[in-house]
């Protein structure tokens, strides 16, 4: 759907009527939160989120798109947008490749995302052993998974309890066209760098990073 272009007039309209608001709505505004927005006009921050509440709809809540087409979204050295994305060849051939027209929904009913931090030196057998077995995601679920932590990671913190850091290298373990892979990835101020392996590959991952895995009870 083409987007419909805001006229000055139109936008004038809006906040001129916010002149209108009733004195006793008015009254249940916090006074240092408006001192903070005055503030903040300054530098924009305060122009900057209202039309950003506009764009959602008029609303707190977080509103995302229904689905997504995962060659939209997953494109490597991609320089667009507010994030760069750096895919190693093999997860480019293995998972995103033969699945760029895939349309992938966006629900939350996903089960949250949990961590384990590696104490030490380990291998995917012994992730795996060291976490209860958590078994191995799908590639849809890795497509959804990867797309809200990267591109929604308000809506991450909300589905799945969980936000990448920057810094920190991050380990997923999943399923491939019927193959066990391993994904390593590092979030920084770059964008992310994601690469795949063939599950048990490498003999050992690093002490301190973390590996991610969707909890086996249900959702609350």
């Amino acid at each position: 759907m083409e987007k419909a272009v805001c006229s000055n007039g139109q936008f004038r309209n809006l906040t001129g009527s916010l002149n209108m608001i009733p004195e006793n709505d008015i009254s249940r505004i916090d006074g240092v939160l408006i001192q903070k927005a005055i503030n903040q006009l300054g530098n924009g921050t305060t122009q900057s989120e209202f039309i950003n509440w506009i764009n959602n709809g008029c609303r707190l809540n977080i509103v995302s798109v229904n689905e997504f087409t995962v060659g939209d979204i997953f494109c490597h050295r991609a320089e667009a947008g507010d994030h760069r994305l750096w895919f190693n060849d093999d997860i480019q051939n293995w998972l995103i490749k033969p699945n760029l027209k895939k349309i992938i929904t966006i629900n939350s009913n996903l089960k949250k995302l949990l961590e384990y931090r590696l104490s030490q030196n380990m291998n995917d057998s012994s992730i795996q052993e060291n976490t209860n077995d958590p078994g191995f995601m799908t590639e849809e679920e890795f497509f959804l998974i990867f797309y809200l932590l990267i591109f929604q990671s308000d809506l991450a913190k909300q589905v799945l309890g969980y936000s990448l850091q920057k810094g920190k290298w991050y380990i997923f373990h999943g399923m491939v066209n019927g193959k066990e892979t391993t994904f390593y990835a590092n979030w920084d101020d770059d964008g992310l760098s994601l690469d795949a392996y063939e599950f048990g590959i490498n003999d050992w991952w690093s002490q301190g990073d973390v590996f991610l895995f969707l909890s086996t009870k249900a959702r609350a």
